[in-house]
C-alpha cells in the first residue's frame, strides 16, 4: 500500500501536510526538553546542596561543542538560502559542513562521556550527572536522527520547496 506524499497547501491551513508534520514534532520537541528542564529546576532547587558546573564539567571543551553546534545552525541556514537560490554544489557544501559538524559534536561528546566514565562518574552517581546525562544524551540522539536523514537524502532528488520540513 502506498501513502502519497501531498504537496499541495491544505485550503483550511494553507501548509503542506509535511510543514505541519514538522511543526508538530518540533512541538513535542519543546514539550519534551522543557519537561526536563522543568525536572532540573524542581530537583536542583530542592537539593539540599548542589555541586558547581565547572567543577564536573570541562568548561573549555562545553564552550568548543557551543560553538560547532551554533556553526552547525548557520550552515544549515546556508544549505536552505542556497537550495532556495538553486545553487545546488554551494548546498551540497553546506550540507556536508553541517553534516560534519554534526560529526564533530558527537566525537567531542564521546570522548567527554569516557573521561567521565574512567573517573567513575555515572548517572547514578548525582542528581547533577543523571539530568547532566539525559539532556546530554537526548541531544546526542536528536544530532545523530538529524545527521541520518540529511545524509540519507539524496540532494539531487530533493524538491526545493520541502528543504525547510527537512531542515527543521
Amino acid at each position: 500500500m502506498d501513502i502519497p506524499y501531498t504537496v499541495e497547501l491544505r485550503p483550511d491551513t494553507g501548509l503542506s501536510n509535511g510543514k505541519i508534520g514538522i511543526w508538530l514534532f518540533l512541538a513535542s520537541e519543546v514539550m519534551l526538553f522543557g519537561a526536563l528542564f522543568a525536572s532540573y529546576i524542581l530537583i536542583r532547587t530542592g537539593a539540599p546542596t548542589w555541586p558547581r558546573g565547572d567543577t564536573i564539567l570541562n568548561v573549555p571543551l562545553a564552550t568548543f561543542n557551543t560553538i560547532v553546534l551554533i556553526t552547525s545552525s548557520v550552515t544549515m541556514v546556508m544549505a536552505w538560502a542556497s537550495l532556495m537560490r538553486r545553487k545546488f554544489g554551494t548546498f551540497r557544501l553546506y550540507m556536508g559542513a553541517t553534516i560534519l559538524l554534526g560529526g564533530v559534536f558527537l566525537v567531542v561528546k564521546y570522548f567527554e562521556y569516557s573521561h567521565k566514565f574512567e573517573t567513575g562518574l555515572f548517572p547514578s552517581t548525582s542528581n547533577f550527572l543523571a539530568i547532566y546525562f539525559t539532556l546530554t544524551g537526548l541531544h546526542m540522539l536528536h544530532v545523530i536522527g538529524g545527521m541520518a536523514v540529511q545524509s540519507c537524502r539524496r540532494c539531487s532528488n530533493l524538491r526545493y520547496k520541502r528543504i525547510e520540513e527537512l531542515g527543521l
